[in-house]
């Protein structure tokens, strides 16, 4: 009985503290049956941060905004050339377990997220000191979009190839 009413004080706790552990939902708008590697890279000079994201044709969306932090919930929309929602795109782990996968139907297969360093190109090279203090960070999250299996495989590696290819190139 102890444990019982410990257990119902400790979520009466959690539920009473105004909000501050909520979730937000984090909105990805897609062009209409796009399949294939998204990517979205974050400006981390700003401390702004969105809730909605439009993805361009190609995928790869550099956002003028933050990386968001915290509890998020991210949602997924086919949307139409005017922006308007055409349906939203399911997880494919969630429908997975629940058996009721659809042939043909695209989902979200994968979604990482991640940073990597940039050194900048007027460090001094010292071989006895070590430091990435003065090395501007880049955050990134991808998420892939496919229909099975096999393609969600293929479309991890050629994230991480897209992901390896774009800190080659930011750090030129």
């Amino acid at each position: 009985m102890y444990m019982k009413n410990l257990f119902f004080a400790f979520f009466c706790i959690l539920g009473c503290n105004n909000g501050s552990t909520a979730s937000k939902d984090i909105n990805y708008y897609l062009p209409n049956r796009y399949e294939g590697v998204v990517v979205v890279v974050f400006e981390e000079k700003t401390k702004t941060t969105s809730n909605e994201f439009k993805i361009p044709e190609n995928g790869i969306l550099y956002s003028s905004h933050a990386r968001n932090t915290g509890v998020f919930i991210p949602k997924y929309f086919y949307v139409d050339k005017n922006g308007n929602k055409i349906h939203n795109i399911e997880s494919y782990a969630i429908a997975k377990y629940h058996n009721q996968l659809k042939e043909n139907t695209p989902y979200i297969l994968d979604a990482y997220d991640g940073k990597f360093n940039i050194k900048p190109k007027n460090e001094i090279k010292d071989s006895n000191t070590y430091s990435t203090k003065n090395w501007k960070t880049i955050n990134w999250i991808y998420f892939t979009v496919g229909n099975n299996e096999r393609q969600r495989y293929a479309l991890r590696k050629k994230a991480n190839q897209i992901i390896d290819s774009l800190q080659q190139q930011i750090s030129k």
